[in-house]
């Protein structure tokens, strides 16, 4: 007698891969990596454009604040080398008095989770490449330092703690935190203790003097062109503060493909259930816990959470999701209640700097795999 028949439901991608197909057609972006995971489990994994699919490298922008920057922090934490409330003027005593006007008495009250969750009170962001790019200052080890001074003493513009203010500035003293602390530059540190351990052999800073050789420029999606450096962007960081400090920084400066940045989050998951290969459970429960969230914002330690009835993870996505976004057009979600995280890699300021594009393919994109997901699932 033959057994009980057994029906494998096998999901359908098609309206994904339409909205990817559609966002290089109707000229959003060039190229575009989706990869589409459960805990693991790769489910989905495509590209379109004239650079496809998981070999293709991108400029991650602002990825590299969850992905490095903050991760950096949670080892270094577990290390016992720093702890998310220590006052940054502890590292950094060039914080607590800026160049211009004497100190500001509520510096020292900024601490790690602070710089974090962009709850300082430090602006979003200032034209620090203006002082570094001229002569041969730029790119140099000697304008890193000079943009790491700029920043440590820009001043406060909101109430240490009272809201919060998406800030690259912040995210600079991150990165020079680190340093200061390992004794190593950021890039170097990165690569020992995340991206080797981890394998993620395509994945890097390009410093601008000295790019990765194992990373050749043809393999990275191009960025458009750039009057401020009369070159067309391509191999090399697209943001501009971070190429005025040779590449490196705390805000900026990460490339990698699609699978890398699942095999980060994937860490992230596994360090949940004690397993993690570079990260502990106690710094991504930390991260990640909505009693750290800022008050009346969306963003806790290193990671940003769905804006209510505007997401850019769209309609479906879970409100216990954590994710970011990137400049550049990439973008990272966990949906912890499903399970799921989807990476999405765009180069999407290669067709220009024009936010509509992006800002209606991520939700679009987001919407068809959690629809997609979710009909399987049921």
């Amino acid at each position: 007698m033959d057994g009980p028949s057994v029906t494998t439901t096998i999901p359908c991608w098609t309206s994904v891969e339409q909205a990817l197909d559609q966002a290089v057609s109707s000229g959003v972006t060039p190229a575009v990596s989706l990869l589409v995971a459960r805990g693991g489990e790769i489910l989905f994994e495509s590209g379109a454009g004239g650079q496809e699919g998981s070999a293709t490298v991108f400029d991650l922008s602002s990825l590299t604040k969850p992905l490095v920057t903050a991760v950096s922090v949670m080892i270094l934490a577990a290390d016992g080398r720093l702890s998310f409330d220590q006052p940054v003027v502890e590292v950094l005593p060039e914080f607590d008095a800026p160049a211009e006007g004497g100190g500001q008495p509520a510096r020292s009250e900024v601490t790690v989770r602070h710089l974090l969750s962009h709850s300082s009170g430090l602006p979003w962001w200032a034209p620090f490449y203006e002082d570094v790019s001229a002569g041969e200052l730029g790119a140099t080890e000697e304008g890193k330092q000079l943009v790491y001074r700029l920043a440590a003493a820009q001043p406060l513009e909101a109430e240490v703690g009272a809201t919060a203010v998406y800030s690259d500035v912040g995210y600079i003293l991150l990165g020079w935190m680190i340093e200061r602390i390992t004794g190593m530059p950021l890039d170097e540190f990165a690569s020992s203790r995340i991206l080797l351990p981890l394998g993620l052999g395509s994945a890097g800073f390009r410093r601008i003097r000295r790019p990765l050789a194992s990373m050749a420029a043809g393999e990275i999606a191009p960025c458009g062109p750039c009057d401020w450096r009369g070159a067309h962007v391509h191999g090399f960081v697209h943001d501009r503060n971070a190429h005025a400090m040779g590449g490196v920084a705390g805000h900026a400066g990460l490339f990698a493909t699609a699978r890398d940045v699942h095999l980060i989050v994937l860490d992230h998951l596994r360090a949940l259930n004690d397993a993690g290969v570079i990260l502990g459970r106690p710094q991504v429960e930390y991260c990640w816990s909505s009693a750290n969230r800022v008050s009346g914002s969306t963003w806790q330690p290193g990671w940003d959470t769905p804006t209510p009835g505007a997401s850019s993870a769209g309609r479906f996505v879970s409100d216990d999701a954590v994710g970011h976004l990137g400049f550049t057009g990439t973008s990272v979600w966990i949906d912890r209640r499903r399970g799921v995280h989807v990476v999405l890699l765009t180069n999407r300021v290669e067709a220009g700097e024009d936010m509509e594009g992006i800002r209606r393919l991520r939700p679009l994109v987001h919407d068809a795999v959690f629809s997609t997901v979710d009909g399987v699932s049921r």
